[in-house]
């Protein structure tokens, strides 16, 4: 499907990375934020968003528009109250929620026909106080019917709709983030990866049936991981922060006999420092495997990198840029394929101000880069960003204004 999105937003000369306040849960006023994003169709351009140069022969890259357009035949509903801010995942069939006491809750989500008009996101809504979930705490990933998660230094694993608490390993890292595969292979048996340690931070992985392993090599640390697949098999992706840079791992990733055998860890891009909350996020485009993460470009410059690892690894990745007006952290960035189109969905400063409004964009990746992009919230800051996609649409959430929000995109 082609995309016939107006390319968004004006260009600044340069960028100035100024971290933002610590995300607070209520916005300056809710009726111009989270509660009232921007109509579709209309202007959403109120800040600056900077893409690089297209490569040669390429046909993306970016420009100023005032007006955005969804693609033909998308349609986004309307923005659904669900619960207390608190950590949430979507589903293809609902949001998970993980309250306090470690229960899952999972409000049921009913899409509209595809030819229906823009209508409100029917999604149940979930009876929880406030009291009882913890507004910062990381969203759990998902695998099959079953939703995976950190609480102090436990990984935990939970049915969506309720059942017995497992807990897979109690070396975890509190308050990071899990990831679990795009999919299983047939014959592959449940996994996740996590962040593990105390003072050294290593990716770990839990395998059904063969408990833990490391995934980071032994001079190597990691504040975040994600998985990926290629052709050849599955692909473990980590963040390694140091004083002053941040390198991107990647390693190839095996089953044999449901026992992981692991390749070599290759170094595919070195970078500037990150911030404490910064993440690698997994994605894919047109048979490319990608890797998203908003990071510092330069002392003054900061941004939503995007790199092409390829179906077969290499050293050194190519890499493209979509420049903030300036920096946050934390910076959410979540992607999925949605109306079989490849999307990522980043929060970033409406404009250069500090303690700036902050804008939720979905943008449009083609070629290994984000090309083009639309406003589809705003609040005075985002925590978990999240989102689920499927054929014929999806379901996006985020944490803010001291709520858990859902909206729902839909494609005839």
């Amino acid at each position: 499907m082609r995309c016939a999105w107006l390319l968004l937003l004006p260009c600044l000369g340069c960028t100035r990375t100024e971290q933002a306040p610590e995300p607070a849960a209520s916005a300056t006023s809710p009726a111009d934020a989270a509660a009232k994003p921007p109509k579709q169709a209309s202007s959403g351009a109120s800040g600056d968003l900077t893409a690089d140069a297209p490569p040669a022969g390429s046909h993306a890259g970016a420009a100023p528009a005032e007006q955005f357009e969804l693609p033909p035949g998308w349609v986004l509903d309307e923005l659904a109250d669900v619960a207390p801010a608190g950590p949430a995942t979507p589903t293809s069939s609902g949001l998970v929620v993980i309250s306090r006491d470690n229960q899952t809750h999972f409000a049921a989500y009913t899409p509209r026909a595809p030819a229906d008009p823009p209508g409100s996101t029917q999604i149940a809504a979930l009876d929880l106080p406030a009291t009882e979930l913890v507004a910062m705490r990381r969203g759990p990933a998902v695998l099959g019917s079953h939703a995976y998660w950190v609480a102090g230094r436990q990984l935990l694993r939970r049915a969506l709709r309720g059942g017995e608490l497992e807990v897979l390993a109690e070396d975890a890292r509190h308050s990071t983030r899990v990831a679990t595969p795009p999919s299983l292979a047939r014959g592959e048996p449940a996994m996740v990866a996590y962040i593990a340690g105390e003072e050294t931070l290593k990716a770990r992985l839990w395998v059904e049936g063969e408990g833990t392993s490391t995934l980071s090599e032994d001079a190597a640390s990691a504040i975040s991981v994600a998985l990926t697949r290629t052709s050849s098999g599955l692909v473990a992706l980590s963040l390694d922060a140091r004083t002053g840079m941040t390198s991107l791992h990647a390693r190839p990733l095996s089953m044999k006999a449901r026992r992981p055998a692991l390749g070599d860890d290759i170094v595919v891009w070195v970078g500037g420092p990150a911030d404490p909350l910064t993440e690698i996020v997994a994605g894919e485009s047109g048979g490319q495997r990608l890797g998203f993460v908003a990071v510092s470009r330069t002392t003054t410059e900061f941004g939503l990198a995007t790199f092409q690892l390829g179906d077969r690894l290499r050293a050194r990745a190519d890499v493209s840029w979509l420049a903030y007006p300036n920096g946050i952290d934390p910076a959410p960035v979540a992607s999925a394929t949605v109306c079989k189109t490849s999307v990522v969905l980043f929060a970033h400063p409406a404009s250069s101000e500090p303690r700036a409004l902050q804008e939720l964009s979905l943008g449009i990746v083609d070629q290994g880069r984000v090309t083009r992009a639309a406003v589809v919230a705003r609040s005075r800051a985002f925590a978990n960003v999240s989102l689920a996609g499927g054929p014929r649409g999806g379901l996006f959430a985020y944490t803010a204004d001291r709520r858990t929000w859902a909206r729902a995109i839909r494609c005839r």
